[in-house]
C-alpha cells in the first residue's frame, strides 16, 4: 500500500510519516529494505482533518507533529511511544502554512500578517503571541514565503504586489523589522547563510534573478540573472518554494516541475537536475508531484513528495539521486490498526471526512429514505435520525 504523506520527519537513519489520507503515523527504516510499521493514530482534533501534519519538529528524543489545519500539535515520546495531543491557541484562522525550530521554540508563523505569531515552547508546552507589525502599503498580507533562520533571526517575505518586504524577527527580544526592497515585483522564496540573505523573484520585467543583500543593512550585494528558470506559474502555484544553501551551492527545490535548480556561487553557473522518471507522480498526463517539504541533514537533502510512494535522497557531493520507496504490508498493517482499535488505545478511528454542509445533507438524504419529515433546523434533523 502507498503511503501519502503530506508531513514527515527524518534522522537520516529512519523516517517518521503520518498519513493524509488515513489517521495512521508510521516510521520506515532507512538503511533495512523493509516496509513502514504502523506506530500509533492521532487523536481526534477540532476538525477533521486537522490531524493532516504540516511540519514535525524533532527536540530532546521527542517528536513534535504539527497539525496543518489547527492549532495543535501531537507530541511523540520516542522511547516509549505515548502520544499527547496539546490546543496551544484558540483564536485566528485554522491554517497554519509555516512552522520554524529555534532553540527550544516553535514558531508557528500566520497565513496574514494580520494574524500573530505563536511561540510554542518545545520544553514546558506553553504558548504566547508575538503580533506582526503591518506596514501601511502592503496590498495583499496573505501572501507571505516561508520563512528562514539565522544565529536566532527569522526572516521571510511578502510575495507580491510590487510593494516587497524582507521581515526580520529578533527570537529573543521579540523584535519585528521590516525591511523594503526596491525592483521586484514577485517573491518565490529566500534563504540566509552567513551574513547574506538569498532571495529568488521576478523583477519588475518579469525576469527570474537570484539576489543577494546583506543582512546587517540589506544592501543589494549582486544580482544573478537565471536564464533556465521558468517564471511561470502552473495551475494557480508558484513553481518553486523551497531554497537551500549548501557550501557554494543554492539549491532550489521545485513544487511542481521536473528539476532542481542549482546556482553554483563560486561561478556563477547554473545546474539543472531532473527528478528520476520513476518517481514522477502523473495522472492523466498531468504533473502532480508536490514537495510539502525538504531536509538538509549532512551532505543529503531529503525530499518529501505529498503523492506517489518515492523518498527523493539528493546526494550533494556527487548531484545524484538515491530512490527510498515508501510503502507497507497492508496485511500487517490492518492487522495492527483493528488491535488498537479494538484495545482503544490511542486512537479514534476518522475515516470518513466530510464538511458539516454536506453531512447535513447526507442526514437529510437518509431521512428522505426513512419517510421523515425534514424540519428546517438543521439541528433538529440530526436530532431526529439520531434519536428517534
Amino acid at each position: 500500500m502507498e503511503l501519502s504523506v503530506y508531513g514527515a520527519y527524518t534522522n537520516g537513519v529512519g523516517i517518521w510519516l503520518p498519513c493524509e489520507n488515513i489517521n495512521v503515523l508510521f516510521y520506515q527504516s532507512l538503511i533495512e529494505s523493509k516496509g513502514a510499521k504502523y506506530l500509533c493514530s492521532f487523536e481526534g482534533g477540532k476538525t477533521s482533518s486537522s490531524w493532516k501534519i504540516g511540519n514535525v519538529i524533532y527536540f530532546n528524543d521527542t517528536i513534535f507533529f504539527f497539525s496543518l489545519y489547527a492549532y495543535e500539535v501531537w507530541i511523540l515520546e520516542n522511547d516509549s511511544l505515548k502520544m499527547h495531543k496539546v490546543s496551544y491557541y484558540s483564536g485566528g484562522n485554522c491554517f497554519v502554512p509555516d512552522i520554524v525550530k529555534v532553540d527550544n521554540e516553535a514558531w508557528v508563523m500566520p497565513r496574514s500578517i494580520n494574524d500573530p505569531i505563536i511561540i510554542f515552547n518545545l520544553m514546558t508546552w506553553q504558548s504566547e503571541k508575538v503580533d506582526l507589525k503591518k506596514q501601511s502599503d502592503i496590498d495583499d498580507e496573505y501572501f507571505l514565503t516561508k520563512s528562514c533562520v539565522n544565529k536566532g533571526e527569522i526572516f521571510f517575505a511578502t510575495r507580491i504586489c510590487g510593494k516587497i518586504y524582507i521581515c526580520r524577527i529578533d527570537c529573543k527580544s521579540r523584535n519585528v523589522q521590516y525591511e523594503k526592497i526596491p525592483n521586484i515585483k514577485f517573491v518565490y522564496c529566500l534563504a540566509t547563510h552567513g551574513g547574506t540573505v538569498y532571495v529568488l523573484a521576478l523583477d519588475n520585467n518579469g525576469n527570474a534573478f537570484l539576489k543577494q543583500y546583506n543582512l546587517s543593512d540589506m544592501s543589494e550585494e549582486c544580482s544573478a540573472d537565471l536564464k533556465n528558470f521558468d517564471p511561470i506559474w502552473k495551475n494557480g502555484h508558484a513553481f518553486y518554494s523551497w531554497m537551500v544553501i549548501c557550501k557554494n551551492n543554492v539549491i532550489i527545490v521545485p513544487c511542481l516541475t521536473e528539476r532542481i535548480l542549482i546556482y553554483e556561487l563560486d561561478k556563477c553557473k547554473e545546474i539543472n537536475i531532473f527528478l528520476p522518471e520513476k518517481a514522477i507522480y502523473r495522472s492523466k498526463d498531468k504533473w502532480e508531484t508536490y514537495f510539502c517539504k525538504v531536509s538538509l541533514l549532512g551532505k543529503y537533502l531529503y525530499l518529501y513528495p505529498s503523492y506517489g510512494k518515492y523518498l527523493l535522497i539528493l546526494n550533494l557531493i556527487n548531484m545524484e539521486f538515491e530512490i527510498q520507496e515508501i510503502f507497507c504490508q497492508e496485511e500487517e498493517f490492518w492487522s495492527k490498526y483493528a488491535e488498537k482499535v479494538n484495545s482503544s488505545k490511542g486512537i479514534i478511528e476518522e475515516t470518513v471526512h466530510i464538511s458539516i454542509l454536506e453531512y447535513i445533507g447526507y442526514i437529510k438524504n437518509e431521512m428522505k429514505k426513512n419517510s421523515r419529515d425534514i424540519e428546517s433546523s438543521a439541528g433538529r434533523s440530526i436530532y431526529n435520525i439520531v434519536c428517534k
